[in-house]
């Protein structure tokens, strides 16, 4: 498995939990580590965009 990102700790646990995923058959031929990991972020990367925007609009620069 390549590294997730630059901590290793955040590598570690994305390790433990592939490798628990991958032990149970039945999650082994459906589950998808990376496609889990974007569907629980894209709620907070819709909100990051919106700030952004909001930002953006209030900036007195």
């Amino acid at each position: 498995m390549f590294p997730f990102t630059e901590d290793v700790e955040v590598n570690r646990l994305v390790g433990d939990l592939d490798d628990t995923v991958n032990s149970i058959p039945q999650l082994a031929l459906t589950f998808n580590l990376q496609t889990e990991i974007d569907l629980a972020i894209q709620p907070l990367r819709s909100e990051n965009s919106q700030l952004r925007r909001l930002g953006s609009y209030f900036c007195v620069c």
